[in-house]
């Protein structure tokens, strides 16, 4: 049977928080494609506990450097700032 979500998925908190603040100072749409403790948390609903965004690309490459940039001043743990 496949897992069914809704259309309008939004991240739980903290990863809500964090991904609107750094859309908010991006500037600029990006995608991420993600896999990890994250995706398995907000895809398929399983409790795992994370504190780390593992992201394979961010789509348009060029904005790569800059979300790291800013994900990174958040430390090791970007969702640290957003608990």
């Amino acid at each position: 049977m496949q897992h069914e979500r809704p259309v309008e998925h939004r991240p739980s908190e903290p990863w809500l928080s964090f991904l609107t603040d750094l859309d908010a100072e991006l500037g600029e749409p990006a995608d991420f494609h993600c896999i990890g403790g994250f995706v398995v948390t907000q895809h398929y609903g399983f409790a795992r506990e994370t504190a780390d965004l593992d992201v394979l690309s961010v789509i348009p490459p060029e904005a790569a450097q800059r979300v790291a940039g800013l994900a990174g001043r958040a430390g090791a743990h970007p969702a640290r700032g957003h608990c």
